[in-house]
């Protein structure tokens, strides 16, 4: 009869075995997604779709670039990805996070939901609203 192994984990399980673990999805909107400029920031992180949010958020083109505020009324038009936690501290730091953005869970229309970068409603009131709801294409 073979005993437990109660070896306590460190850092990373014994190789061949899984175990569960958070693994945080994203909702990108804006240059993060694919064919956008700072698209390279994904690189490794696994696309699952696109996807769009509940009509709960609001787009604001803030000069070169668009944020997402809480309380608005569009469905926003993005993409979800599977991250590593490597992958949210480099983009906490190109976003600002946290400071010029938070990382929030967002509602997605399909009843899922994912963090996304979301700009302060003090600083989207600020600018001008992407009637399209469509980061990609900012028109106002």
């Amino acid at each position: 009869m073979r005993g437990l192994d109660l070896t306590l984990w460190r850092l990373d399980p014994p190789s061949g075995i899984e175990h569960s673990r958070h693994v945080p999805r994203l909702f990108v909107y804006d240059s993060l997604r694919r064919g956008e400029r700072n698209h390279a920031f994904l690189q490794g992180a696994r696309f699952l779709g696109a996807a769009r949010t509940r009509p709960l958020y609001s787009l604001h083109r803030s000069g070169i670039t668009v944020g997402m505020a809480e309380n608005g009324h569009q469905l926003v038009t993005g993409e979800v990805y599977e991250l590593s936690s490597a992958h949210l501290v480099r983009l906490d730091r190109l976003g600002g996070a946290p400071g010029l953005y938070v990382r929030k869970v967002v509602q997605l229309a399909d009843g899922s939901t994912a963090e996304a970068y979301l700009m302060p409603e003090a600083h989207a009131r600020c600018y001008p609203e992407v009637a399209s709801g469509d980061g990609a294409h900012p028109e106002i």
